[in-house]
Parts: structure tokens; sequence; C-alpha cells
């Protein structure tokens, strides 16, 4: 297998080399006639207080800020070779069993772009349900080199919560480093798929252990897992980008059983051991939407990196338009470690 992951590297190599030559030129293509279409994009769940425990650093960044979980973001197809999404106002309905749901447009007032502008959902959301939404395009709102685009629309059910449980969870300690908070561990987990469809989950960790220290703000380390995959090889990640937590029912056995191997992002130091630790495990079940959409973005990163596939078009649910709505159920379990 080395002989043969050495050779494709040899022919991309190669292919690169040569193409700086005789074997490409460049093409001016003409986008002035372009229709501009509407994008959606959104992928909303049920929440619950745990969520917090679960967002590490990097989801505190400028485009994630607001008091939203579920958002709705709005923007419009555009020429490649934009550097920056951009998402702004327009008229925005989200509907479910005949009732509209509240929504509020959060305005990041980014002066020179308002790229992370979204519509907040105020209420949760309900599994089982299906849920509509609508975005009209606003002249007077949307930016003023922004063509017309014509209404778009999409539709999902979320699915059901997954009832799991943690059968046995095992935390891993650096050698000689006994105050700090562990590096990494594995669960046990039992689930049962949803029946009558193709099941697929996100899969979530993280964990709250006690401080030893006397300073009343600092009794408690919340820390972010994420999950590691010692079961995908190295042929299998050739041409093969994916994100760690997503999980296909194919990957546990028929009575739904799974070893889930994770690592913390951070330890910490004055960590009481004797008093154990709380681990929280989130199991997200995604909508047949979202699992089509996973599916060809996975197939699109995997084809890109490889030049011998062909391209492969993204999955979308948008009427008249492009982007993705989706949907997940998410379910938490809660575990006292000793």
């Amino acid at each position: 297998m080395k002989n043969l992951i050495m050779g494709l590297v040899l022919i991309v190599g190669g292919i690169s080399l040569t193409g700086c030559d005789g074997f490409t030129r460049k093409i001016e293509v003409d986008y002035s006639d372009l229709e501009t279409k509407g994008v959606l994009i959104g992928v909303l769940s049920n929440s619950d207080d745990r969520d917090s425990v679960f967002r590490g650093p990097y989801d505190y960044s400028s485009s994630l800020k607001g008091p939203h979980d579920n958002r709705i973001y709005v923007s419009n197809s555009r020429p490649p070779g934009w550097l920056r999404d951009l998402y702004y106002n327009a008229q925005v309905h989200l509907e479910s069993e005949g009732r509209e749901l509240p929504l509020t447009f959060v305005d990041m007032d980014d002066e020179s772009y308002n790229y992370s502008s979204y519509f907040g959902v105020e209420e949760n959301l309900v599994p089982g349900r299906v849920y509509e939404v609508y975005a009209e395009f606003d002249p007077e709102s949307a930016p003023m080199y922004v063509r017309h685009w014509s209404p778009v629309s999409a539709r999902d059910t979320m699915p059901s919560l997954v009832e799991f449980t943690v059968r046995d969870i095992h935390l891993e300690y650096d050698e000689g480093n006994y105050w700090a908070t562990p590096a990494s561990g594995y669960i046990d987990i039992q689930l049962k798929d949803e029946e009558n469809r193709t099941n697929m989950y996100l899969i979530d960790v993280s964990a709250s252990f006690e401080s030893d220290t006397l300073y009343p703000n600092d009794d408690q380390f919340i820390v972010q897992g994420s999950i590691d995959r010692p079961d995908r090889t190295t042929d299998l990640d050739l041409f093969f980008v994916s994100r760690n937590n997503l999980f296909h029912e194919e990957d546990f056995t028929p009575e739904g059983n799974k070893r889930i191997h994770f690592r913390f992002r951070e330890t910490y130091g004055s960590h009481d051991r004797s008093k154990g630790a709380t681990l929280f495990v989130r199991v997200s079940n995604l909508s047949n939407n979202y699992i089509h959409f996973q599916q060809s973005s996975q197939q699109y990163d995997t084809n890109r990196e490889n030049p011998f596939a062909e391209p492969v078009e993204i999955y979308t649910n948008v009427k008249n338009g492009y982007g993705i709505f989706a949907l997940m159920a998410r379910n938490y379990v809660e575990v006292k470690v000793n």
C-alpha cells in the first residue's frame, strides 16, 4: 500500500509540474448574464442548557456571536472569486403545523460587511414536526449591488430523539501528572436506531472536573472533547475529509453498540481526582436532508483532493435556489464518574 501511495504522490506531483507548461491555459469566463438566485442556510435543532458545555473557544468567533442557537442565514449566488460570504436582511418566514414561528433579524453591525447577520429562531423546535422556511428578496434591505432574486423555500422534518445509554467510561491520565485533568478516554454507548430510515449521528463528549483550589470562582473545569477515530486507517483517509464526530448506522453493531474514543482539547492543573467527574454525551439524530447534504459534502471533499475523480454537486433542498435547510434532534446523557 505504501508503494501505491508513493506512486499516486509522484503522479500528482508530475501533473502539477507539467501543468505549469503546456497542459493548461487561462480561459476568461463571462459571468455578466449569470442569474442571481437566493441562498438559504439553516441547520436547526432542539436545544438544552447542556449545549453550553460542548462549545469550545472556536465557537465564540465574531461570526457566531449572538443570543440564538438556531439561525437562518440568507444570501445569494455569486460568480466565482468572492472571498467572503455575505448574509443580509430579507423577508423570511418559518412555519410549522400552520403556525408562524417568531424570528428576530440580528445585524452584527460590521462596518464593511454584515456577513454574519442572521435570523434567530425564538422558540425551541420539537422533534417529529415538519418545518418550512420561505425567503423573499427585499430591495430596501439588501446591499445595493445585489441583484434581485426570486422567492425560495425549503422544508424538513425533525427526526425523533434517539434513546441511548452509556455502558462504560474510561479516562486516560498523562503519566506522572496526577493533578491534571485527563487527556483522553473512551465510552461504550448503546443506542436504538430510528426505524424505517437510514440513520446518521453526530456524537459529542465534554466533561466537568472538580478543582482542589480554594478560590470560589475556580471550583470547576469544563473541558470540551474532540472525537478520535482510531478505526480509520491511512488507506481510507488518502482522499477523505470528514467530521470525526459523524457516525453512520453501519458503524454500530446490530445491537447498537459502539466504543467512542475522544481526546480533551485542554488539560488543567489543580484537579481533585478524588471528587470524580461528570461526563456529558450528546447524540444528534440527523434528518434525511441533513444526511444527503453530509454525504454529498463528504464526496465533494473527497473528489476535490482526488485528481482522478469527477466533481460532485452538493445536495440542496432549497426550491428555486441553493443552500440547505436541515434539522436534527439532540438527546443528552449526563454520567457521574468516580
